[in-house]
C-alpha cells in the first residue's frame, strides 16, 4: 500500500487549498501519483489537484490504484504540530485507515467510504481568453476588490487583461489593466467578459501560498479556470467557478 514522505508546508498547501472548497476529499492514488477533484456543496466550483511522485520526498505505492477519502479538517489537526521543514510520512496500515507520522508522534485516521466523499465528473470546457499573471499582483487586486465587492469582472481582448469591481452604487472602483508586455502569457482567440464571485477566488489563491503564477481562462459569460502550481512548483492545480450572470 501506500508509503511516502513530503515536507509538512507542502502537504499544508495542498489541504488548505482544498479546504477553500470542501472539508472532505476522495484521493485516486497510482504508480503517477496522487489526484484529487472536489465540488463545493453549491456546486459551483471545483478543484482539481495532481501531485506527481516528485512533490514528495519520497513515493512508493507498487498497486494498480486505490481510493482514499479523507477527512481534510482532520490533516490539519496532524499539522498544527508540524514545523514548515518537518517531514509527515505518510502510509496506509490497513484498507480502514490512514497513518500521519511527524517525527515519533503518529495520527491514525479512519478513511472514508465511497458512500461518505464521492468524486465530481471532470467537466469539460471551452475557452476563447486566457491570460497569465503574477499571483503577487493577482492578490493585490483581490485584496483591494474584496473591501468593496462580493465579484469581480474579468475581461480579455487581443493584447490586453482588464479585470475590475465596483461598489455599490458604482461609487468606488478598483482596476487592474495589464498589456501583453506586463504579461507572462495572453492568447485572445475571441474577445471575452465575465463576472464571478470573489469568496472562492480569495481563499483558493490564499492557500495557493507557493505559486508564483496563475493563468486565468474564460468565455463570455461562461465558468472560468484557474491554473496554478503548488508544492513549490511540483503540483499542478485547476480551479473552476461559474459565472455570475448580470441582470442589468
Amino acid at each position: 500500500m501506500l508509503k511516502a514522505r513530503i515536507e509538512a508546508r507542502d502537504l499544508k498547501e495542498v489541504v488548505n487549498t482544498l479546504l477553500a472548497l470542501v472539508d472532505e476529499a476522495n484521493f485516486e492514488v497510482t504508480r503517477e501519483g496522487i489526484r484529487t477533484r472536489a465540488m463545493d456543496v453549491s456546486r459551483i466550483a471545483m478543484i482539481m489537484l495532481e501531485l506527481p511522485p516528485s512533490a514528495f520526498q519520497d513515493f512508493d505505492f507498487a498497486e494498480e490504484k486505490a481510493e482514499l477519502g479523507i477527512s481534510l479538517d482532520k490533516v490539519k489537526e496532524v499539522l498544527k504540530g508540524a514545523r514548515a521543514s518537518d517531514i509527515i510520512e505518510i502510509s496506509v496500515p490497513d484498507p480502514t485507515m490512514i497513518e500521519f507520522a511527524v517525527g515519533n508522534v503518529k495520527r491514525r485516521i479512519r478513511l472514508l467510504g465511497a458512500e461518505e466523499v464521492k468524486t465530481p465528473k471532470a467537466p469539460v470546457f471551452e475557452f476563447t481568453a486566457k491570460a497569465e499573471l503574477f499571483r503577487e499582483e493577482f492578490m493585490k487586486f483581490l485584496n483591494y476588490a474584496d473591501d468593496i465587492s462580493d465579484h469581480i469582472v474579468i475581461e480579455m481582448k487581443p493584447g490586453q487583461l482588464r479585470l475590475y469591481a465596483s461598489g455599490e452604487g458604482e461609487m468606488e472602483e478598483v482596476e487592474l489593466t495589464l498589456t501583453e508586455d506586463q504579461l507572462p502569457y495572453i492568447d485572445v482567440q475571441e474577445e471575452a467578459r465575465a463576472m464571478y464571485t470573489i469568496e472562492y477566488i480569495m481563499a483558493v489563491m490564499k492557500a495557493a501560498s507557493s505559486a508564483d503564477r496563475v493563468t486565468l481562462k474564460i468565455k463570455t459569460d461562461h465558468p472560468m479556470e484557474m491554473e496554478f502550481t503548488v508544492c513549490r512548483g511540483a503540483g499542478t492545480a485547476r480551479f473552476l467557478l461559474a459565472p455570475r450572470i448580470s441582470t442589468t
